[in-house]
């Protein structure tokens, strides 16, 4: 068992060449996770949060015949600082560029840069081999990989995790960033939080519809609803068609708030929207 106090630098494998994984030298060291507000976690609260924000997770994916695209999620972020003494390294041979951790029960992958040759060598405290085929390095305020950080999983972390308190006699600071673009992030979290099933009334974006009155769903089929504007008119509505705003509004349905809260800032009035 490996614990990150032990050395700034560690020697794993790829087949038979050495790799090198290096760690900032401080004796502490702060990551964050991003959680959807789809997922229950994001709603998980706990006093070792350092600085909870809200942000937008973007995803690169990639389609055979459409080629490479994006989507993006509302999410909420969280910081953690945790001593290095309570961080094992489980990473066994080279990840080329992700490092398996584990912090209490917990295996947690940590997302860093990476690349061939000897420059890993300035990362690392002290001389090192430089005949080593690969290098991570891990930088302080990594981010945890995966999204979908259950309230279990966060409370290990939490629970692991070094107070506010603790932090700021090392003189540990943070930026809580806030949105560029609330309204993007509430439609976003309203895409994600309302459900639609029959009955229910949608209002369809402006663009693919002159009325913006709602309409009531009559059921779903497959990858979109079918809408009865009166009469015979019946026609299909897709994700792409729909206000989720004014559809969440139209069902009386409350969207959580964005969430900006930083606890290693000692003046009051900066707080915003925090739980205590």
């Amino acid at each position: 068992m490996r614990t990150l106090d032990q050395a700034n630098h560690f020697v794993v494998k790829h087949k038979d060449e050495n790799c090198i994984i290096t760690f900032p030298k401080e004796d502490y060291l702060i990551l964050h996770v991003s959680v959807p507000v789809a997922v229950s976690g994001s709603k998980f609260e706990h006093p070792n949060i350092l600085i909870k924000s809200s942000t937008i997770n973007e995803y690169k994916h990639h389609h055979r015949t459409r080629g490479k695209f994006w989507t993006a999620k509302a999410a909420v972020k969280m910081y953690f600082a945790f001593r290095k003494k309570d961080i094992i390294l489980e990473q066994k041979e080279c990840g080329f560029s992700y490092v398996r951790i584990r912090i209490g029960n917990e295996i947690c992958i940590i997302s860093c840069s990476g690349g061939t040759g000897p420059i890993g060598a300035l990362f690392a405290d002290g001389p090192v081999d430089t005949s080593f085929k690969w290098y991570d390095a891990v930088s302080q305020g990594g981010y945890l990989c995966g999204d979908g950080f259950s309230q279990k999983k966060l409370k290990t972390l939490a629970e692991h995790a070094m107070s506010p308190e603790e932090c700021r006699k090392m003189g540990v600071t943070g930026d809580c960033q806030k949105l560029m673009n609330k309204r993007y992030y509430m439609e976003l979290v309203a895409s994600s939080v309302v459900k639609l099933k029959e009955g229910m009334r949608l209002v369809i974006a402006k663009g693919y519809s002159l009325s913006g009155k709602p309409l009531v769903i009559e059921r779903k089929v497959k990858q979109h609803w079918l809408i009865n504007e009166g009469g015979w008119n019946v026609f299909r509505v897709y994700r792409k068609h729909i206000d989720w705003l004014k559809t969440a509004k139209a069902n009386n349905i409350q969207l959580p708030s964005p969430v900006y809260y930083n606890r290693l800032d000692s003046v009051e009035d900066m707080f915003y929207n925090s739980p205590e």
